[in-house]
């Protein structure tokens, strides 16, 4: 439990895509939120407004409390950029703001916090002004929101900001990072040791991300602050009601939920080549084999002709419903994601299904190795085996594996034990 002193604390929190914005953007903080409010915390949000016609975030229940407070200002990245219509006169939009982004950002001009602060920064200062606050967080991407809460602290010198790295940022394959002129390149540069001078506390979701950046941060000779890693989790209220019964089939039913990663492709082949194999090798050991994708992402067309992969859009918090009926649950991690721990890999393991990896050796293969929570696609042919019978979840897998330390309400008292 907290103690009495932290339920009267006030935060500011700046998340772009707060609930109940969609984008997966929102969820750890969303969640992060909740936790805190449930806690006693009172949690002022500022976000941008939703886009016209975008579905709602599935998370946008668990930030209806009474203690988080949101306020939702106008977006300046031009829409017809970010979300361009495919007519003829959306191209032509797309093209001239293309072109005046490039005229006046230095910097990536892949970022839709660009000149936010034109409302971000006075709806802050409003509620700095009117409630005691003791520390404001702010998370990335997009990046420029980072810049303009570290700016804050001219005019409030005592309440310590946090900054929270949800993806790298000068390194990251998206956001327009990727190419950038050493022009451009350098702005981004100088805008991340604005916020490291500024800020107080710096955290990441995965320890890698944190060493890097506190690596990178010591090298700049700059003011250092204290850095952190803060990683994801599950939220239990999540699974409530949710049956683990299965029944007994003929198939083997694997399931894989989010994103399909830039530069995974090689991996997925990787997968069918190998399940191929070794359905071919063991038809009188193997069942049938199944896997259910739900994800937004585009599917490269090899991967749609598979004959054992159906595609699905995603449904929310009904996909935990999904993983519960699964025998196996699947991810696919290009090099640049093998050492992520994500939220749907803390997901999985709650619903104590054993997991197959197909990834590089790193983080999350150690992890899932150390722990006996599953198995390994460039390991030995027989432990695939044994997973894909269900002899790896009848002798090998750790059923006991301590949970409690990776649900929700545990990393709020972490986050909350990293603000002064």
């Amino acid at each position: 439990m907290l103690s009495h002193e932290m339920n009267t604390r006030e935060v500011l929190l700046i998340n772009f895509d707060f609930p109940p914005n969609d984008g997966i953007g929102g969820r750890r903080w969303g969640k992060l939120a909740k936790a805190m409010a449930q806690s006693g915390v009172i949690v002022h949000v500022i976000k941008a407004d939703p886009i016209s016609g975008m579905e709602h975030s599935a998370w946008s229940a668990d930030t209806a409390h009474p203690n988080i407070r949101i306020h939702s200002i106008p977006r300046t990245y031009p829409l017809a950029f970010s979300h361009p219509k495919p007519t003829i006169g959306g191209k032509i939009l797309y093209r001239f703001y293309k072109k005046k982004l490039e005229l006046t950002t230095p910097g990536t001009i892949y970022d839709q916090s660009i000149d936010w602060n034109t409302y971000m920064t006075p709806a802050c200062l409003s509620i700095l002004a009117n409630h005691k606050v003791s520390a404001i967080i702010a998370t990335g991407a997009p990046w420029n929101l980072l810049v303009y809460a570290a700016g804050l602290k001219s005019q409030h010198p005592n309440i310590p900001v946090l900054v929270d790295y949800r993806d790298p940022w000068l390194t990251a394959v998206n956001y327009g990072m990727m190419g950038l002129s050493e022009k451009r390149m350098a702005a981004e540069i100088e805008k991340q040791k604005f916020v490291f001078q500024h800020s107080d506390i710096v955290t990441t979701p995965y320890s890698y991300l944190t060493e890097e950046l506190k690596k990178w941060s010591v090298g700049q000779g700059i003011h250092q602050p204290t850095f952190a890693t803060l990683p994801h989790f599950f939220d239990e209220a999540d699974f409530r009601d949710i049956p683990f019964k299965r029944e007994q089939r003929d198939v083997v039913k694997i399931i894989y939920a989010g994103d399909i990663y830039a530069s995974s492709e090689k991996n997925w082949q990787e997968l069918i080549t190998r399940l191929e194999q070794i359905r071919e090798a063991q038809a009188s050991e193997i069942r049938a084999i199944e896997i259910d994708v739900y994800t937004a992402a585009s599917v490269p067309p090899f991967l749609a002709m598979c004959p054992f992969i159906r595609f699905h859009k995603p449904i929310g918090r009904s996909v935990f419903h999904k993983i519960a009926e699964s025998d196996i649950c699947l991810l696919v991690l290009s090099d640049r994601k093998k050492d992520e721990l994500t939220t749907k890999f803390y997901e999985y393991l709650r619903c104590r299904k054993p997991l197959l990896v197909v990834a590089p050796a790193g983080e999350v293969t150690r992890y899932i190795h150390e722990n006996k929570l599953g198995v390994h696609a460039g390991s030995l042919d027989q432990e695939l085996i044994d997973l894909l019978s269900g002899v790896y979840e009848k002798s090998k897998f750790n059923t006991t594996f301590h949970l409690e330390a990776l649900e929700l309400q545990t990393r709020c008292e972490q986050l909350l034990k990293l603000l002064p």
